[in-house]
């Protein structure tokens, strides 16, 4: 009986470090996206627009970095994506060139009209390039530790077309689990073609 209640303490004691050991890499990661965020207004924005690592995106993509000359260092990277019925802006924060946090809003068309329901014809509707019914839009927070997701939190919500934008300042993030998160691109291919830029 001792042995078990001794043994329960010590899993109850490693999950408590465990866990102030993860809050405490989010408050640093909180403060370091603050730093990063108070020198944008010192940043050069330098614009890659051969970037196709992304082959799977249909559409027309941006790449930006954030370049922080009194440091010599990148801050910052920002992926741009516009594919029909679908937007993304994903946002790489870096301390010491390395990841830390990335944040990504989008929205998509969730259903579409027929042609049928427009009361158009076939070619009509194709000429128009659809009509959303529904579009869905995500809000995405990812942390990162020495390369390693370490959370990953969600807010999404799908609306009528003619409706607002959700306010998701007023909605609760959602925990996801970590291992749901999206792998980020290579950054370290990414700076490499910026620092050319800056040769």
């Amino acid at each position: 009986m001792k042995l078990a209640l001794s043994s329960m303490f010590s899993v109850l004691f490693c999950t408590s470090i465990l866990a102030q050991g993860l809050e405490d890499d989010i408050k640093q990661i909180r403060k370091w996206y603050g730093e990063v965020e108070s020198k944008m207004n010192e940043c050069q924005k330098l614009n890659l627009e051969d970037y196709t690592q992304l082959e799977d995106i249909d559409g027309p993509m941006e790449v930006l970095a954030y370049y922080h000359p009194a440091t010599d260092k990148f801050l910052k990277i920002e992926f741009r994506v516009f594919a029909d019925w679908h937007e993304e802006v994903s946002q790489y924060y870096l301390n010491n060139e390395q990841l830390f946090f990335e944040y990504t809003t989008g929205n998509s068309a969730e259903e579409m009209y027929t042609a049928e329901e427009l009361n158009i014809t076939e070619q009509e509707f194709w000429e128009r390039g659809g009509e959303a019914k529904t579009i869905s839009y995500s809000q995405y927070r990812t942390y990162y530790k020495d390369g390693k997701v370490i959370r990953f939190l969600s807010k999404f919500k799908t609306v009528k077309s003619e409706d607002p934008a959700p306010d998701f300042s007023k909605m609760e993030n959602v925990t996801e689990s970590v291992e749901d998160a999206n792998g980020a691109p290579s950054i370290e291919a990414i700076l490499a073609q910026f620092r050319k830029q800056l040769q």
